[in-house]
């Protein structure tokens, strides 16, 4: 493992944690409001049955392991999306498989959300495109407003992953910010991080319970990680969502991908992040719905 720079160090003036994984993380906690939790929850894709899952794009996967056999019993499903204003497919990096493809907006409710958080956090990611440098793969998504652009909506059910079944594992580039949030469920986030930074970050680690409506910003390519899950029916399945930069594969790829990543890191614990309300979600839902019909009545170009 490889530790970076000391970065900023924990103190009840900073809003955010600073810990320690295979690099500098950064970590601030949040939760939506019960009227925000359920403007989320209740929609189409989170309600839907388990056979219409596929009908919004919901690719099923079978490949969480415990010890060396398939952990078939426990059943996901992932979705992956856009969040960007436009409600065409935008091309970018398939997270699961790092390959292009055209990833299709995702609901309105969604898109209005990671909108307004974009809105409320403003000088905030401001100040992160400051801090990368000029050129920087990094820079690129937050000059462009594609910081929690990509969206991976998992939903769970079935036999439990316990702790000895977590499939530990460090997140592609795209999640040098990432916002999860859970919508549905219980889960826990187990996470190999220190205080400081000491080789003992490679062993200890952390067991943060996640809760419908609990949310966490935070730079998991900067730390191992998995997640717990208990056994639960459909009924009380587990929903949860992962936002992330949106970015092509050749910016994924590229060698200078992970410059600027410490800024970040420093930037989501000293700078306090704020979630914004309900009313301004359906005001940025209103905008969106406003100027996707706008783009409808445009007529095409003369060929």
């Amino acid at each position: 493992f490889f530790f970076g720079v000391m970065g900023l160090q924990n103190s009840k003036d900073y809003p955010g944690q600073s810990l320690y994984g295979v690099d500098h993380v950064g970590l601030q906690n949040l939760h939506l409001d019960d009227e925000l939790l359920q403007y989320l929850a209740n929609t189409d894709i989170c309600t839907a049955a388990e056979d219409q899952l596929t009908s919004f794009g919901f690719e099923r996967h079978f490949d969480l392991k415990t010890g060396d056999q398939l952990h078939c019993s426990h059943i996901y499903y992932e979705a992956y999306f856009h969040t960007l204003e436009c409600a065409d497919p935008v091309y970018a990096v398939h997270p699961r498989h790092g390959i292009g493809h055209d990833k299709p907006a995702a609901p309105l409710c969604f898109r209005a959300f990671a909108e307004a958080f974009r809105r409320s956090n403003a000088n905030v990611l401001h100040k992160m495109m400051n801090a990368i440098p000029h050129g920087s793969v990094l820079r690129e998504p937050l000059e462009t407003g594609r910081a929690f652009g990509d969206l991976a909506v998992q939903v769970h059910y079935g036999e439990a992953i316990g702790e000895q079944a977590v499939g530990w594992h460090i997140d592609a580039a795209n999640s040098a910010l990432h916002m999860a949030v859970s919508v549905r469920g219980n889960r826990t986030l187990w996470s190999r991080q220190s205080s400081a930074p000491t080789r003992k970050a490679a062993t200890e680690v952390r067991v943060a319970p996640q809760e419908a409506g609990d949310v966490y910003v935070s730079n998991p390519v900067s730390y191992v990680h998995g997640v717990q899950y208990p056994k639960v029916d459909w009924d009380e399945r587990i929903i949860a969502c992962q936002f992330r930069f949106l970015m092509t594969p050749e910016q994924i790829f590229s060698s200078k991908v992970h410059f600027g990543q410490n800024s970040i890191a420093q930037l989501l614990v000293s700078e306090a992040l704020k979630m914004p309300t309900l009313d301004e979600v359906l005001a940025a839902a209103r905008e969106l719905e406003t100027k996707s019909s706008r783009a409808k009545d445009v007529p095409p170009a003369d060929p």
